[in-house]
């Protein structure tokens, strides 16, 4: 879904350490068509760029023979 306008708002570094990764922020990123509005400690921010998620799918096993 896009929306003309999307606002994010990251927890303190306290409650962020688990919840919060790269793709979260990308995702709100990506659905705004206009505008984009992100609230957050500048610490919390580079904690959710440096954090990615491993992804457990099955796809690779899926593919590979």
């Amino acid at each position: 879904s896009e929306f003309n306008y999307t606002a994010m708002v990251l927890p303190p570094l306290k409650q962020a350490r688990m919840g919060i990764n790269r793709q979260l922020v990308y995702t709100g990123i990506t659905r705004a068509k206009n505008t984009f509005e992100l609230v957050a400690d500048k610490k919390v921010l580079q904690l959710a760029m440096n954090k990615s998620v491993s992804r457990a799918s099955g796809l690779y096993e899926r593919l590979t023979f």
